[in-house]
């Protein structure tokens, strides 16, 4: 029985006095040895548990707070029902159950997922995904490469292929940074939400998986990453350590996210051609491809992820701007002094205002205004607070489709993405006058 339900108290229950006697119950599964003791109350519950403290910490990492916290004497402090499935203890224990079976131990697999079958809504998700609030916003910027022969009206970004990332040890890093950031809310101020591009939002509601984005503000997002790159980052998850390596640190040492894919076509690099066409990406391409046949050619990749965004700050300038270079929160009183960064080396943000011990906020979400134009951006400061659920891979540039009354052979539709403005020009003014669509063949 919950401690405040007992003399001379006599509360009533609660469901915070029930989650009490889940606790109880969850000790003694762990730990029958305890049953005759707690049963006959020779010893009290938590002097039960401090017992096998040891032992729970081995055999099971995260139990042992967990049960801490469910069996508190205060009921405020105790999690709910909720909160309790998704700890990593119960949530999705090894690996999440959407996923194929796991040949590997404890490494990456990467899924292809085809059309045809049970992968068809995540597949549509995905294309759904891809499309950018302003496709003329394509390859603007000095950071955007893969367009310099693509007209900006003929620019469109399409999914080629999809894997989803199976890696079951960085998928157990992300469920403790999940778990973490259950901690830290519950411990900090109200958690204020944060809104995410309404398209992307819709877009992925498809996908498998329950995101806690009220709890913890969970959400999906979206990063490019050069071809030389993708095999690493799958392998090792992103890695804040490198950051600067593909693009510029304008907003901290930090990974850096969108939510429209607009944005990320600026990380990608060039395209990947062909494939086995560079010796620094055959990794990559053994990881992807069974043959040849397989690769679309000339394309970018992006990796939809799964992000814990947690307390984000605001920011619209860069990360020297302000007091002693270390940024300006939009939000003077989110910090104490009103800066985003806790050293000018720019690699952790500022604590909560208010939280003691400290509790640093989790993101710094880049808004518009000032000198950011086009894009919002997400920069995360922690990798393991980001989970590559899916690798993607876009075809960027005018895609052939050909009138209803003509057909193409299907490699043609699959693997073709026309460069040349004036070519591709000739095959829109073709489409269009059927007595002329006989030549579009010629095209291709």
């Amino acid at each position: 029985m919950a401690p405040e339900r007992e003399p001379p108290r006599n509360a009533k229950p609660t469901t915070a006095s029930d989650m009490y006697s889940v606790g109880v119950l969850l000790l003694l599964a762990f730990a029958p040895e305890l049953i005759e003791a707690v049963e006959s109350r020779r010893k009290p519950v938590n002097d039960a548990l401090q017992s096998i403290a040891a032992r729970l910490d081995h055999d099971y990492p995260g139990l042992h707070p967990l049960l801490r916290q469910l069996l508190s004497s205060t009921p405020s402090d105790r999690c709910t029902i909720v909160e309790l499935l998704e700890h990593s203890i119960f949530r999705e224990m090894s690996t999440p159950t959407y996923w194929t079976a796991v040949t590997t131990t404890g490494g990456l697999e990467a899924v292809r997922l085809r059309e045809g079958g049970i992968n068809d809504a995540t597949l549509e998700a995905l294309k759904q995904a891809l499309v950018t609030a302003d496709p003329a916003q394509l390859g603007i910027g000095a950071d955007a490469t893969q367009w310099p022969d693509i007209p900006p009206a003929q620019r469109c970004l399409e999914l080629a292929a999809a894997w989803r990332v199976q890696h079951p040890t960085m998928w157990g890093r992300y469920s403790a940074a999940v778990d973490q950031a259950y901690s830290d809310v519950r411990r900090g101020p109200p958690l204020p939400p944060v809104g995410i591009r309404g398209e992307l939002v819709t877009a992925v509601e498809k996908l498998p998986g329950q995101l806690r984005s009220v709890a913890i503000n969970e959400h999906f997002l979206i990063s490019g990453v050069p071809a030389a790159t993708v095999c690493a980052v799958l392998s090792n998850g992103m890695n804040e350590r490198f950051s600067g390596a593909n693009a510029g640190t304008m907003f901290g040492e930090g990974s850096y996210l969108a939510e429209d894919a607009g944005k990320c076509d600026h990380y990608t690099g060039l395209p990947d051609p062909s494939y086995k066409d560079a010796a620094e990406l055959h990794p990559l391409h053994d990881l992807l491809y069974e043959s040849n046949q397989d690769h679309p050619g000339d394309v970018c990749y992006l990796l939809v992820c799964r992000v814990v965004l947690g307390y984000a700050l605001r920011t619209q300038q860069p990360k020297s701007h302000g007091p002693r270079g270390l940024g300006t929160a939009m939000d003077k009183d989110a910090t104490d002094d009103g800066t985003i960064f806790a050293t000018r080396r720019h690699k952790e943000l500022k604590p909560v205002r208010g939280s003691e011990p400290p509790l640093h906020h989790h993101s710094l979400l880049v808004e518009l205004g000032g000198r950011i134009h086009r894009y919002r951006e997400f920069v995360i400061f922690h990798g393991d607070q980001i989970y590559p659920y899916a690798t993607i891979i876009m075809l960027a540039g005018f895609r052939i489709h050909p009138p209803a009354h003509f057909s193409l052979p299907p490699a043609a539709l699959q693997l073709h993405t026309v460069r040349n403005p004036w070519l591709a020009t000739s095959i829109c003014i073709l489409a269009r006058v059927p007595q002329l669509s006989f030549l579009l063949g010629l095209c291709v």
